[in-house]
């Protein structure tokens, strides 16, 4: 209902955007002070200055840690929910706020007038108002590019005091993408997963740098160099997904960093695979992971995600491989990970969906 009511009123609003341009600008073919006029109305619109239900959006309007604009304190701190009709990311807000105080003047003397005033149409005049309704516009639709291109950056590298956090803002929804993640049945207990990976990394070349143990979860890590890339791959098993945890994982992969890795590997090309154990399969592991699927690369500092779910309701556990997000971008070094992936799991792109 407060949606729609929103949606009302700012269709209302853009619509008086308009009839005001029309009769201010346009008597005068001045089309160009017109058209930044009627543009100006758009941010009167909600689903202008919304994220959510456009495309891969989906979490950008969210109160919670997985959403980037939120983590970096884009939001508006007076407001807890969505609002009807204003934005909750400052920039977009107060581009609303300055319309709605520029306007409230115009509109009181055209309604004193009962007609737009004489003195409006001078030259100095049309001209100064023109030039505030496109710069308006062109200040929140830069800030609209700004806030869609920060939460895509974020799906692609997350960093913290200079450290990499490859647990952060994993997956996405995608756009227009080739949309083959791998998926199969893979028959090896959870009791002996961790044993028979260990001898798998070691097969393939793989050093086991560090372990974790939390109350019955693990975090094990492996490493090799090759072709001047540092490949690092990492186990996880825990018994349900959260957020929380994941962000634990970070702090381990920090440790890892500063330890293990950064005075040892002088590379800036790194590739990062992940295999994350449930044993349940929870709504927030779904959300976050498995609904999505797809997984942005950034150059030298590519993820590859795996998720093998030990549900009691299965019969065999079940392997499904993220794919990349989009149709070319990162593709290559994708289908590259994948495969040393799979080898390392013990198998290939023919057990796909068996």
């Amino acid at each position: 209902m407060g949606e729609t009511v929103g949606l009302l009123l700012g269709m209302m609003g853009s619509f008086m955007n308009l009839c005001l341009g029309i009769k201010w600008f346009g008597i005068f073919g001045k089309d160009f002070w017109m058209i930044g006029c009627v543009l100006a109305g758009i941010l009167l619109i909600p689903s202008a200055n919304f994220f959510h239900d456009r495309n891969y959006y989906v979490l950008a309007d969210r109160w919670n840690t997985h959403n980037p604009l939120y983590n970096k304190g884009y939001f508006r701190k007076n407001t807890r929910s969505t609002s009807c009709l204003w934005a909750n990311v400052k920039g977009l807000y107060y581009c609303q706020i300055v319309l709605v105080i520029v306007e409230i003047p115009i509109w009181g003397c055209i309604l004193c007038y009962r007609k737009i005033p004489p003195f409006f149409y001078k030259k100095g005049v049309t001209i100064f108002a023109g030039s505030l309704f496109w710069i308006i516009f062109l200040v929140w639709f830069g800030f609209r590019v700004f806030y869609a291109w920060s939460y895509n950056e974020s799906f692609r590298y997350t960093e913290e005091n200079g450290i990499w956090k490859p647990f952060s803002h994993i997956t996405k929804y995608c756009g227009l993408a080739a949309y083959r993640p791998f998926r199969c049945s893979y028959f090896i207990s959870k009791e002996k997963i961790r044993t028979t990976l260990r001898k798998l990394c070691q097969k393939n070349g793989y050093q086991f740098v560090d372990s974790t143990d939390m109350n019955g979860e693990f975090s094990d890590s492996y490493l090799r160099v090759k072709d001047g890339e540092l490949q690092i791959f990492q186990v996880i098993q825990m018994s349900r997904y959260t957020e929380e945890k994941m962000e634990r994982q970070n702090e381990i992969f920090a440790n890892l960093w500063k330890n293990k890795i950064w005075q040892r590997y002088q590379t800036e090309n790194i590739s990062f695979s992940f295999l994350l154990c449930v044993e349940e399969i929870n709504e927030e592991l779904e959300h976050c992971l498995l609904n999505m699927q797809t997984v942005d690369q950034k150059k030298g500092r590519n993820r590859l995600v795996a998720v093998l779910k030990f549900d009691e309701e299965m019969k065999y556990p079940i392997l499904e491989v993220l794919d990349n997000y989009g149709i070319w971008r990162g593709k290559r070094k994708y289908c590259e990970m994948r495969e040393n992936f799979l080898e390392l799991m013990g198998l290939n792109e023919k057990y796909n969906e068996r």
